[in-house]
């Protein structure tokens, strides 16, 4: 929200490991130097088998967590942007339930080709399920990017640093655009200390503000891969 200038509706859909599949939709509007965001997230997994003994399936159940988003920004001085995102979240797993409240805090950095951003995220907590609360994953992500431009090619370069608080590793993503008169963007990047997987590829497409993009992620140990398509409407 804070880094683009453009208002904007976009829907998400991506099928990754193991039938886990996570859908979203999300509008936001500028006006002046304020900026607001509406967003919906939703994932999981469904028809997990329920077993007691090996044979037959006695039951199915799905795994389901939602997120609703409202994200707002504020220009604080002149290049300089502060935003904070409130969540209420909800979880269920077969009959069992949770909800909560989390939220995203967040500044960037934006001059002519440069952007530089810190986000902490997931602050928050749930309530119990069953008898355990589940521990939302607080993290801190940092980084840059920068764009180039030529006359018919544009070439983006983003670092970024990525760390779950409560014992996560450290993560560093980096990735590479190269778009072709604001038509055509090619993507490639790679992802540290992750297990099962480390590169990325992508590809977009641009006409009149409509906007369709593609991410590909390939998993290690034969857990398959991970696809994403993006639609949305530049306004």
């Amino acid at each position: 929200l804070m880094n683009c200038g453009d208002n904007n509706v976009s829907l998400s859909h991506n099928i990754s490991m193991i039938d886990y599949t996570t859908s979203s939709a999300a509008v936001k509007y500028r006006f002046g130097k304020f900026g607001i965001g509406l967003g919906l997230l939703k994932s999981g997994v469904s028809d997990i088998e329920v077993r007691t003994t090996p044979g037959a399936v006695l039951d199915k159940f799905d795994s389901q967590n939602l997120s609703v988003n409202l994200a707002m920004s504020y220009q604080i001085y002149k290049n300089i942007s502060f935003g904070v995102t409130p969540k209420l979240l909800y979880e269920k797993i077969y009959t069992d339930e949770a909800s909560g409240f989390g939220f995203d805090i967040g500044t960037s950095y934006i001059k002519d080709n440069i952007n530089f951003s810190f986000v902490i995220a997931n602050l928050g907590s749930m309530n119990e399920m069953n008898i355990e609360r589940t521990k939302l994953p607080s993290l801190v992500r940092f980084g840059g990017a920068y764009n180039y431009k030529m006359k018919n090619f544009d070439l983006l370069l983003a670092l970024e640093g990525n760390k779950v608080l409560d014992g996560g590793k450290f993560h560093i993503h980096s990735g590479i655009e190269a778009g072709y008169k604001d038509f055509l963007f090619l993507r490639a990047g790679f992802m540290s200390g992750y297990e099962t997987k480390n590169f990325t590829a992508g590809l977009g497409l641009r006409y009149k503000g409509i906007m369709f993009d593609y991410g590909f992620i390939p998993y290690s140990d034969a857990l398959g891969t991970g696809n994403t398509f993006t639609l949305g409407y530049n306004f």
